[in-house]
């Protein structure tokens, strides 16, 4: 009989080796790096930019604090 230690199971495609598999930043499926956490980020910050930018053009007054009239003070306009 032959030693079961020199039978090599039929791989298709390419052939890689062990040593270099582990080597390589995909060996471990489960841990994935996060690229897109950057784009995520800003993303956000130019929609809220954009929203306060939007809410100030159409509501200018907001800003501005309206005038306080006492009993007796005349108005400058209506």
């Amino acid at each position: 009989m032959t030693d079961k230690t020199k039978i090599k199971p039929v791989v298709r495609g390419k052939v890689v080796k062990r040593a270099e598999r582990e080597g390589t930043p995909r060996a471990n499926p489960s841990v994935t790096p996060r690229k897109g956490r950057g784009r995520d980020a800003l993303k956000w910050a130019i929609l809220t930019i954009l929203s306060i930018v939007i809410s100030l053009l159409l509501f200018p007054n907001i800003l501005s604090k309206p005038p306080s009239y006492d009993l007796g003070d005349i108005a400058k306009r209506d």
